[in-house]
């Protein structure tokens, strides 16, 4: 199980670079390592790091398996990390948490309008849905 915060990052092929900040709670599967930050504060540089280049090739290096590499969750969970300060971490914290939070938006408002566009579409093609008399002139506005 994960929860809304969590971060997520796929075992299978790791250099695919597979890692999410979890928009929402849920059940993953055994090719996810989901990792829970002890406090609120450390998601920033936990994600950081989990989606950093060098993490994934520690991952991608000490992977098991030839056709379908698997991470080793004992390395990763091994993983050397930096120890900042509070007054840093948090400075970090609230630094990156905006942007993040500015990222979780757009996707789901992303996530509306491909639900919306998806809907709406075959109804105008098919002409079920009249637009003609709509004022549409986007350039004055």
């Amino acid at each position: 199980m994960f929860l809304e915060g969590d971060i997520l990052f796929g075992k299978i092929r790791p250099y695919f670079h597979k890692v999410v900040d979890a928009p929402t709670s849920g059940c993953a599967t055994t090719s996810a390592i989901v990792f829970r930050p002890v406090e609120k504060i450390f998601r920033g540089r936990a994600l950081a790091i989990a989606s950093s280049d060098a993490f994934v090739g520690v991952a991608t290096a000490t992977s098991n398996g030839t056709t379908m590499p698997s991470a080793n969750t004992k390395v990763l969970l091994g993983y050397s990390t930096p120890h900042p300060t509070r007054d840093v971490e948090l400075a970090f914290s609230e630094t990156v948490e905006p942007m993040n939070q500015l990222r979780k938006n757009l996707a789901t408002q992303n996530r509306v309008l491909r639900k919306a566009r998806d809907l709406l579409l075959p109804r105008l093609i098919s002409g079920e849905l009249d637009v003609s008399e709509l004022d549409l002139d986007l350039e004055t506005r």
